[in-house]
């Protein structure tokens, strides 16, 4: 697999605080800010890509805790209270919220907050020095809000009552990896690398400081953190997510031990492409690392389909009677003697025109399609991305056979991850695919496209759906 250096310059960031008017009752609670991003859910709607709003939403709590006295028989004792509270909003200010507390501490009596509680061992208790343990997990899920990612990132606070209120004011303790794909390709899953700083495992917070400390070396199994943005596997063709930006984020703790960070990105179609820091850096907490994908994947799994330069992702697989994509592409699929109608509107099908432009594409004196047998029994043909010639694939390609029947499935695998895509085809080697036009597209041993109108009786053509990466239909 080859390897592309890619140097990941981290962006430092300052807080700023989210002013509110001092309330005289209840408790408020606002976020911190990395430099216009922030950490509950990402709006990425704004013109500005690095210029976020972020909010609060409805399913969020907090965890809080606090120490009350009791005096009974001249003995004063102490007492720690601590809960989940929920939020509620507070107008239209999704920074600003009202924390529900059934009732409020006396004046004077101090405040700690944490967020996420889910981030908290069972029953967590502070110490005696204003600490806390918590545990930031190996394997991040994607989840989106609103068609927004939800980035739980721990927030810490530490207020005192005053005048039957306080001003809860949230600090970021971690960091930010914000990993920029295509727009629209799917990803399965990221995962971040470092050579010495721990990224997962428990880390103590400090109320007073409003700090995150970890470990200041690593073992192997905490320096490491995933992003399952698909459960880490191919789902059915409607839930699978990607984002129309490309953007992803993953949470990660501060290091001050200088450190390189190896980024692996597994999309779609089963593309693996790995980015490694050039040099050391560390990562204080509130910073935004930046991984730019879109400008150094060298086109893998992407194909121009038409003259003004439109570009897709193809699905993972062809579709089966289940509306399901294939696990594997080199599996066929179910046949179909019409197009389905239940398919997701996010997934389109290529027309006549378009079939024809993909089959017709050059690169270095090659046409980027090859027919070809894998592992003696898989026949069809093998689409190769646009920039092909400069992602330097190992596997030689015998593009002078109407037919390249020596292909290893080992081989293909190698293929697969720079971003081939295979349209597996029925007994005879012919491939019968669904054009949006209604019509079906055939392709035969010589690889040339012919489109019939009306399917013939004999034939039943199969489906493969693209995903839009870069839009010039209209143009």
């Amino acid at each position: 697999m080859k390897r592309i250096s890619l140097t990941l310059g981290f962006i430092a960031i300052l807080f700023s605080m989210v002013s509110c008017q001092k309330e005289q009752s209840g408790i408020i609670a606002t976020i911190s800010r990395y430099q216009g991003d922030e950490k509950v859910y990402i709006d990425n709607d704004n013109q500005d890509e690095d210029d976020h709003y972020a909010c609060w939403h409805s399913d969020d709590a907090v965890w809080i805790q606090y120490v009350t006295t009791q005096v009974n028989d001249s003995e004063t004792t102490y007492v720690s209270n601590a809960a989940q509270y929920s939020l509620q909003a507070i107008s239209n200010n999704d920074s600003r919220v009202k924390v529900n507390m059934t009732s409020i501490p006396s004046n004077g009596t101090v405040l700690n907050a944490f967020y996420p509680a889910s981030l908290l061992p069972q029953n967590p208790t502070i110490s005696s020095d204003n600490t806390i343990d918590i545990n930031l997990p190996a394997v991040q899920t994607y989840t989106e809000k609103n068609g927004k990612q939800v980035i739980d990132a721990p927030m810490v606070a530490r207020t005192t009552i005053q005048n039957g209120g306080a001003h809860v004011e949230f600090q970021n303790v971690c960091s930010l990896l914000k990993v920029k794909l295509r727009p629209n390709v799917i990803c399965y899953w990221i995962e971040v690398e470092s050579d010495n700083a721990p990224l997962n495992g428990t880390g103590t917070v400090d109320f007073a400081n409003g700090t995150l400390t970890m470990p200041s070396q690593g073992t192997t199994a905490t320096r490491k953190v995933r992003l399952n943005v698909n459960n880490g596997t191919i789902s059915s063709n409607s839930t699978l997510k990607r984002r129309a930006d490309g953007i992803y984020y993953i949470v990660l703790p501060p290091y001050m031990t200088s450190t390189k960070l190896k980024v692996t990105v597994y999309d779609n179609p089963q593309t693996t492409m790995i980015f490694s820091q050039g040099s050391v850096h560390t990562l204080e907490a509130g910073m935004i690392g930046v991984v730019n994908v879109y400008n150094s994947d060298s086109g893998r799994g992407i194909f121009t389909v038409d003259a003004r330069g439109t570009k897709v992702s193809f699905a993972p697989g062809n579709l089966t009677s289940s509306n399901v994509f294939e696990t594997s592409q080199i599996d066929q699929g179910s046949t179909f003697t019409s197009i389905p109608t239940n398919t997701s509107s996010d997934w389109t099908l290529l027309t006549d025109e378009e079939w024809r432009y993909l089959l017709a594409r050059t690169d270095n004196g090659h046409t980027l399609q090859i027919r070809a047998t894998v592992g003696g029994q898989k026949h069809g043909i093998i689409l190769l991305p646009d920039n092909w010639s400069s992602l330097g694939c190992t596997v030689e390609l015998d593009y002078n056979t109407q037919n390249m029947n020596t292909l290893t499935i080992t081989n293909w695998e190698i293929l697969e991850t720079y971003g081939a895509v295979f349209l597996p085809a029925n007994d005879n080697a012919h491939n019968y695919y669904w054009t949006s036009d209604s019509h079906y597209v055939e392709f035969g041993n010589n690889s040339e496209a012919t489109v019939v109108n009306s399917r013939n009786g004999q034939h039943q053509p199969y489906i493969r759906y693209a995903t839009i990466v870069e839009d010039h239909r209209t143009n």
